[in-house]
């Protein structure tokens, strides 16, 4: 699983790209014949650009060991332009020096030429040199931050700091009205689904550099700025659709903080949160985020809450036709109103009719532009390529280009990725960007592939045979998981089944503890219970953190379709024991939570009252999943005891002895009873 990379990483990537630029260039000089003076002028001031990259990498560097974390919301577009003219150059010579060694092979006599003409070699010449000192101004910065505005687009760095600064803090609606108790009340009432984390996890997990070609492109800035305008944003799995949405919002809420005659709201339709799929739930959060920004936008939402509660008759609940109308209303309120709504594909049997409200909506105002994100479904594509101009999301070659330069880099330097040859790191390098296909996932699966290969040949065997797809990816990684122990196929095996079905959720240290239960009558120490980084290890590209740290979620929907899907997965022999069906899964976990209450653990019980309180309250501290554990098995048995390894845990746990493990069970199930939280 890739972490977000931090600004030295980025920087350590650009330099690669420097280097390499650097060596294609001296070596087609050192092969031209009467290679002018301009060339070799330019060669020196890569040179001395990538001189000055890494004395501002070690300046990153060093600031981040001290504990200065970079601002993601901030976007290093210098670095961008830098970029942009290193692979213009390392493109075209390459290119120059391939077509002439062709021409050799075929027989043809021919001189070697430099790809570019006398007055574009100037041109780069000065482009290098306003790089260099851009990003020497950036060198004398004394803080993390000061030196992402100065890589910033400003014409006043000094003013940035304090305006733009500010601003890029606030990747959250811009609050404008007076919060009381009341209001907070009716505007949490329609908050049903906050998508304040959805935007603060895109953002984390996008690279600074990438992405612009869509927020500079003449259409999103078209958009952006005319009311009334649609786009539609749609990607194969895995291209990155998600994180630009973040950017799109991004942009827009900057928009809205220099004019407070522009409203904004978005949403996160998320495979993980059933909630985030319901209709009335995401026109109610819209209708919330733009109630905050005027008081003329919030008395109309006020007004129907007062529709909904009042004084004399029964409440009623919020319904789609009516917030269409509420939303129409405020729209009226703004100059312009900026909606954006990512993963339409991920409302399972909903997707439909979320679609259709939302082009209600946009069509109620001509005030209103609206950007929708999503796969290109047949039932979605129908419903919107009439209305909605299309925007094609691959990740474009010089973003994947961007991302693994940077992440090679880091996995060198964390020694994730440990290479014995000085040409392997480029062999990496071009492979997977010739092959990427505009899939960010897919890049990610393979360096956490290649990570775990023992030695270069066998990195350059992976290379030479690269899965096509995410599915074939996904499947890769599982029969690697079959090659090693069975204790950790099994505990991967319930990792991924108990993400998929426990509910509640687990969190990490609750997940830990239920994959490592031993055999009945076995004690659960430290010793035995499977570290947080080995479940990262083993599970690899198909699970990542949640963004508070508490919990493992599958790494990407595609991930949990593929799981689900018995026909994908099925395709290779051995790793179907990894296919999510809800009765095995139901079956392994029910299993678990009954040896779980019958470890060595709890099969003691004080006497004196208490201190059966305080050893209880010890219990919940030290074995948190226990709580779970002794009401899930109850529910995911409600349809009988067909697994016969379950009936035999069940007559363990209520033999006739009534040991001290069935006491502490059924005091915790009457305690649920009592407060209400076990139906």
């Amino acid at each position: 699983m890739a972490d977000p990379l931090s600004l030295a990483a980025s920087i350590a990537g650009l330099i690669s790209l420097a280097d390499l630029v650097f060596k294609t260039t001296y070596k087609f000089v050192r092969a031209a014949k009467d290679a002018k003076d301009e060339i070799q002028s330019l060669i020196d001031e890569i040179n001395n650009l990538a001189s000055v990259l890494r004395r501002l990498e070690a300046l990153t560097s060093d600031l981040e060991n001290e504990g200065q974390s970079f601002d993601p919301t901030l976007r290093n577009h210098y670095l961008n332009h830098c970029f942009k003219t290193f692979n213009k150059i390392e493109l075209r010579v390459k290119k120059a020096s391939e077509s002439f060694k062709k021409s050799k092979f075929d027989g043809i006599v021919r001189q070697l030429k430099w790809p570019f003409s006398s007055s574009e070699t100037k041109e780069l010449l000065a482009e290098l040199s306003r790089h260099k000192e851009t990003i020497s101004v950036a060198l004398l910065a004394d803080s993390m931050r000061k030196i992402q505005l100065s890589l910033s687009k400003s014409d006043d760095i000094d003013k940035k700091i304090t305006a733009l600064g500010e601003m890029a803090r606030k990747i959250e609606i811009n609050t404008m009205i007076a919060i009381n108790d009341r209001k907070k009340r009716i505007l949490d009432h329609f908050m049903k689904a906050n998508p304040q984390l959805a935007l603060q996890t895109s953002i984390r997990l996008r690279h600074s550099m990438t992405g612009l070609w869509l927020t500079e492109s003449p259409t999103f800035i078209r958009w952006l700025e005319t009311p009334g305008s649609k786009l539609w944003l749609t990607g194969i799995p895995g291209a990155g659709k998600t994180v630009l949405a973040g950017s799109v919002i991004q942009e827009a809420l900057s928009r809205s903080y220099a004019s407070h005659r522009i409203g904004v709201a978005f949403f996160f339709c998320d495979y993980k949160e059933s909630k985030t799929w319901d209709t009335v739930n995401i026109l109610g959060t819209l209708a919330s985020q733009l109630a905050r920004q005027n008081n003329e936008s919030y008395n109309v939402l006020d007004a129907y809450y007062e529709s909904l509660y009042p004084p004399k008759g029964l409440p009623q609940t919020a319904d789609v036709d009516e917030l269409r109308v509420q939303i129409s209303q405020m729209c009226e309120t703004f100059d312009q109103t900026i909606i954006v709504v990512d993963g339409l594909d991920e409302c399972d049997d909903l997707t439909d009719e979320v679609v259709d409200s939302l082009i209600q909506v946009a069509a109620y105002s001509e005030r209103l532009s609206m950007a929708l994100f999503s796969r290109d479904h047949y039932n979605i594509r129908a419903r919107l390529e009439e209305e909605f101009e299309p925007i094609q999301i691959a990740a474009h070659t010089e973003d994947v280009e961007l991302y693994v330069n940077a992440e090679v880099d880091k996995r060198i330097r964390t020694r994730q990725l440990q290479l014995t040859s000085a040409h392997m790191k480029e062999e990496i390098r071009s492979a997977l960007v010739g092959k990427a296909d505009g899939m960010f996932r897919w890049v990610v699966c393979q360096l956490d592939y290649l990570c775990n290969c023992a030695h270069d040949q066998e990195r350059r065997e992976a290379l030479g045979k690269l899965p096509p797809d995410l599915p074939e990816s996904y499947r890769r990684l599982l029969e690697r998981v079959n090659n090693c122990s069975v204790g950790v196929q099994n505990m991967v095996q319930m990792c991924l089944h108990f993400m998929a079905v426990a509910d509640p959720k687990l969190t990490i240290v609750e997940l830990r503890q239920a994959v490592s239960t031993p055999a009945i009558g076995v004690t659960l120490d430290e010793g035995n219970i499977v570290p947080e980084y080995e479940i990262l290890k083993r599970c690899s590209s198909l699970i990542r953190k949640s963004t508070n740290g508490k919990y493992f979620e599958f790494a990407h929907f595609s991930v949990r379709e593929f799981l689900e899907d018995k026909k994908a997965i099925s395709q290779t022999t051995g790793i179907e024991k990894y296919w999510i069906a809800r009765s095995t899964t139901n079956s392994l976990l029910a299993i678990q939570c009954l040896r779980f209450l019958q470890m060595g653990n709890f099969d003691k019980m004080p006497h004196e009252p208490n201190k059966q309180v305080a050893a209880t309250r010890q219990r919940d501290k030290s074995y948190p999943f226990y709580r779970h554990a002794a009401i899930l098995w109850i529910k995911l048995t409600k349809d009988g005891l067909g697994d016969p390894k379950i009936l035999e845990l069940e007559k363990s746990l209520f033999q006739p002895s009534k040991r001290a493990y069935f006491m502490c069970w059924a005091v915790e199930v009457f305690k649920n009873v009592i407060d209400g939280s076990f139906v």
